[in-house]
C-alpha cells in the first residue's frame, strides 16, 4: 500500500461523506398529510397544544402534555428533519465502521432497551407514532439506538476489537468546561461554561425545545431533530441541571432530573450559532 496515497483517499472519503450528507440535509421537505384527513380526533387534540415555527435558523418546538404526547407533537412536527438527521446518522455508522445500520440497531435494543425509563420509554414510542402520521416510518428499535447513539458510539469504540472489525479507531476528543463560584465570582454565584465536541457531519441541535410536561416543570433546552434529550450544551443563562436527560448509565434516555419552579432563559435568536 502506498502511503502516500493515504490523504488522498482521505480526503476522497471525507467528500463522499459530506456530499451524502448535503444531498440528505438539501432534499425540499415534503408536506405533510392533511390532518383533518389523515389523523384521529385524539391526535388532532394533542396537535392542538403544540406550535413550531422557525426563527434564525432555529426551530422553535413547544411540546405539552403527557409522555406519549410529548412524542407524538414532537415527531409529527419535526418528522422532515428526523428523516434528514437519522439518514446522516446511518450514513456516518457506515462510512466509519462498515457495519450495517441493522446491526447497530439491534445492539442498541440489547444494551439500551431495558434501561430507558417508562415515562421516556412512552415519549419515545409516541415519536415513531407521529413519524409515522406524518408520512416518514421508523421503528421504535431504531428510534431507541438513534437516541442511544453517543452511547453505542462509545461502547463500538471498546467492543468492536471483539468481534473482529477492522474499522480505526476515532481520534480522541472530548468536550471542555468549567465552573467557578465563591471568591472568583462577581456576586459569589455560579458560573458554568461547557463546549460540547461534535463533527460537522451531525452538527444539527438547532431545535429549541420548550416541554410542558403534564406533571412537573416547564423546561427548556437546545436539541436535535428526534432526541428526548439534549445531547448538547445548555441555553445562556440556563443552570446546568436544567439539562433535561444527560447520559446515565449507559442510556441517554434512562434517567430524568428534577427541575426548579421558575425559569429564566434567553430566547433561540440570542442562542450563539454552532
Amino acid at each position: 500500500m502506498n502511503s502516500e496515497n493515504i490523504p488522498f483517499r482521505a480526503a476522497i472519503q471525507a467528500i463522499f461523506l459530506v456530499s451524502t450528507i448535503a444531498l440528505a440535509t438539501a432534499q425540499p421537505k415534503p408536506q405533510q398529510p392533511d390532518p383533518e384527513k389523515t389523523l384521529t380526533a385524539e391526535q388532532r387534540q394533542w396537535l392542538s397544544k403544540a406550535t413550531r415555527s422557525e426563527q434564525e435558523g432555529w426551530v422553535c418546538l413547544k411540546i405539552a402534555g403527557i409522555p406519549r404526547e410529548l412524542g407524538f407533537q414532537h415527531g409529527y412536527l419535526l418528522a422532515p428533519e428526523i428523516k434528514a438527521s437519522m439518514k446522516v446518522i446511518r450514513t456516518k455508522w457506515f462510512h466509519d465502521t462498515g457495519m450495517e445500520w441493522e446491526w447497530l440497531v439491534k445492539q442498541g435494543d440489547r444494551i439500551l432497551r431495558p434501561k430507558v425509563d417508562a415515562k421516556i420509554f412512552q415519549e419515545i414510542e409516541g415519536i415513531v407514532e407521529g413519524m409515522g402520521a406524518a408520512g416518514v416510518n421508523t421503528t421504535l428499535s431504531e428510534m431507541i439506538a438513534f437516541n442511544g447513539f453517543i452511547d453505542l458510539d462509545y461502547w463500538w469504540s471498546v467492543a468492536k476489537d471483539s468481534i473482529g472489525s477492522h474499522a480505526p479507531n476515532s481520534p480522541r476528543e472530548g468536550c471542555s468546561s468549567f465552573i467557578v463560584t465563591g471568591s472568583m465570582t462577581p456576586d459569589g454565584g455560579i458560573v458554568l461554561g461547557h463546549n460540547t465536541m461534535t463533527s460537522y457531519v451531525t452538527a444539527d441541535p438547532n431545535i429549541a425545545l420548550d416541554i410542558v410536561p403534564e406533571s412537573g416543570h416547564r423546561m427548556v433546552m437546545q436539541g436535535s431533530p428526534g432526541w428526548v434529550h439534549s445531547g448538547t450544551d445548555f441555553f445562556p443563562r440556563m443552570p446546568a441541571w436544567w439539562d433535561r436527560r444527560r447520559r446515565s448509565a449507559g442510556s441517554p434516555a434512562s434517567t430524568k432530573t428534577e427541575y426548579p419552579n421558575s425559569c429564566e432563559c434567553a430566547a433561540p435568536s440570542r442562542m450563539p450559532h454552532r
